[in-house]
């Protein structure tokens, strides 16, 4: 009868032990979700310290939102947000991140604002170029390209000169990066240069925004 009797006390330990084994990988596995949620909530906080340090804040009322939808296609470049008319929102305002222009609020409801990104094909801003004050528009093309259009072919833009917004227009402030210029071509018969510029915002990494709630064009966002 002992065999029997060690061989039952066998399975109750294997049992025991698979128990245990179980727990553990349970316990590891909340320990690994709790570990992902602190990142997360670490990157989140960096991201706001950098958005409330922004030198918007210093010139500007803003409105901080977060990024709650998103909508493109092959002509249409948009992102949703969950501030609106409570919150003061309005169509037309300026949407800016810590690194750049975002776009403007296309349309708005009680607690939701549409904002069309500069990345689409119907925007249109005005632009400067730092270095030799040329101005110009620049437009969206829905890559993360855009085109610095009517600059003049006199005007010396060059590769990695950063381009701002120049205030034309009546929406934007002057003076909120929008990119830097990734090249520049000329043609024999154009009267203007075929500007390329890369945005210094990541529109797919968009998570938070500063929306600018009493922008005037005359005012300067930043010193050049």
């Amino acid at each position: 009868m002992r065999p029997l009797t060690d061989r039952a006390r066998s399975v109750q330990e294997w049992g025991t032990l698979r128990q245990e084994n179980q727990a553990l990988r349970a316990e590891a596995s909340e320990l690994r979700m709790e570990s992902a949620r602190l990142q997360e909530v670490e990157a989140e906080n960096r991201e706001l310290r950098r958005l409330l340090g922004a030198p918007a804040r210093q010139k500007f009322e803003t409105v901080l939102a977060t990024v709650i939808g998103r909508s493109f296609t092959n002509w249409h470049a948009a992102i949703v947000i969950d501030k609106g008319r409570d919150h003061g929102v309005e169509v037309n305002m300026p949407v800016i991140t810590d690194r750049g222009l975002v776009g403007k609020v296309t349309t708005v409801s009680r607690n939701a604002a549409e904002v069309q990104l500069i990345i689409d094909p119907q925007s249109s801003v005005g632009g400067r170029d730092v270095s030799t004050r040329a101005r110009g528009i620049v437009e969206g093309t829905m890559t993360d390209i855009l085109k610095f259009n009517y600059v003049p072919k006199d005007s010396r833009v060059e590769k990695g000169n950063r381009v701002v917004t120049s205030g034309y227009g009546g929406i934007y402030p002057s003076g909120i990066l929008i990119g830097k210029v990734s090249q520049v071509e000329e043609r024999r018969y154009d009267f203007y240069q075929q500007i390329e510029v890369v945005p210094f915002v990541d529109f797919d990494a968009l998570e938070k925004v500063l929306i600018i709630t009493n922008a005037s064009p005359r005012v300067d966002f930043q010193e050049d």
